[in-house]
């Protein structure tokens, strides 16, 4: 018995096309949400142009600073988010609670006179990477700042219900 090996060869093939042809046809602009082919937006007859939203900064300082227990909100809602294992949201929220209240210029003056602000700003961003005691000096700060003191617990333990089995006879 004779075995006949076999060899798969690949090809390319290189085809030179001319620079002067493009390699699709050219795109259509037709539609609400494209251009003119002016380069001008096409409008509807009758329609308003949507009305700008607030700033998301304002509207938690706005909120910040007419509700405590918002303020209180933000920085629960931090901790648990770093609990949970969800740190950027958690520097994010903390983020916003410093912009809402003091700033980061009034962080960095009460937590130590010759820290700069802008190291305060790197931590809580989403690229930053803290150190424990920095982002427990900013807990902390907060917690004096609204006048209030978080703890951790953990839920009581449930019992465990047992369950009845039935003899079976055989």
């Amino acid at each position: 018995m004779a075995v006949m090996a076999t060899h798969l060869f690949c090809f390319c093939a290189v085809v030179a096309r001319k620079h002067n042809k493009p390699i699709s046809p050219k795109q259509k602009h037709y539609g609400k949400n494209t251009k003119a082919a002016n380069g001008t937006r096409q409008k509807k007859k009758g329609n308003k142009p949507m009305p700008l939203t607030r700033n998301f900064k304002e509207t938690v300082k706005r909120r910040a600073d007419n509700d405590p227990e918002f303020r209180k909100a933000l920085i629960v809602e931090a901790l648990n988010a770093m609990l949970e294992g969800d740190i950027d949201i958690g520097k994010s929220l903390l983020r916003d609670y410093v912009n809402a209240t003091v700033g980061f210029n009034g962080l960095a003056k009460s937590l130590g006179g010759d820290r700069d602000p802008k190291s305060f700003m790197r931590m809580l961003s989403s690229k930053g990477n803290p150190r424990t005691a920095s982002l427990f000096e900013i807990i902390r700060f907060c917690q004096q700042n609204e006048g209030f003191t978080l703890a951790i617990t953990s839920p009581a333990p449930q019992k465990k219900q047992r369950v009845k089995r039935s003899r079976e006879m055989a």
